[in-house]
């Protein structure tokens, strides 16, 4: 895993870009990711994998927005990111999940060649009101080991637009 400065000098390197990049933003061993401007929330009642599913698009205030229990939320980071030569993992940070919300369900791992803003897959177990721009969760990085032959295809990779989470689309 690497540390901060192996993380500052990876960017600076150019093995790593992060942008916006911020001095701020780094930690012992990780960086730290915030919320963007947009929201997404299924209005499906029932979610069909051979279909897309529809969804309701928040743009959030400065007031901020509250996220409510048993509501299923889809945002993206600020911070676009792309290597090729390190795997990025991403979780929620203490402070997060000490106010319950859960930024991420299965999909932490950022494969070889990704590049893009992570999607998040927000869950709160209780009403929460979160704003653009708070740090929500954190990058690491590790080194590969063997020989990097294979790269990510790009299903979900450059999203349609900054700060967009991308979308699901059909499993079938």
């Amino acid at each position: 895993m690497l540390t901060g400065h192996a993380i500052q000098e990876a960017v600076e390197t150019g093995r790593l870009t992060i942008t916006p990049f911020s001095h701020e933003q780094v930690g012992p061993n990780s960086y730290d990711v915030r919320l963007g401007p947009v929201l997404y929330r299924y209005i499906d009642e029932v979610l069909d994998v051979k279909n897309t599913p529809s969804f309701e698009r928040i743009v959030i205030p400065d007031e901020g927005v509250v996220l409510h229990p048993h509501e299923f939320y889809l945002g993206a980071t600020m911070e676009f990111m792309e290597t090729k030569e390190l795997v990025m993992q991403i979780t929620g940070r203490s402070s997060t999940g000490r106010y319950g919300l859960s930024i991420h369900e299965t999909a932490g791992l950022g494969d070889l060649g990704f590049a893009g803003h992570w999607t998040l897959e927000i869950r709160p177990c209780m009403p929460i009101r979160v704003y653009s721009g708070v740090k929500i969760g954190q990058v690491f990085f590790s080194e590969p080991q063997g020989d990097i032959t294979i790269l990510y295809p790009g299903k979900y990779s450059n999203s349609p637009s900054d700060f967009e989470p991308r979308l699901p689309r059909p499993m079938i």
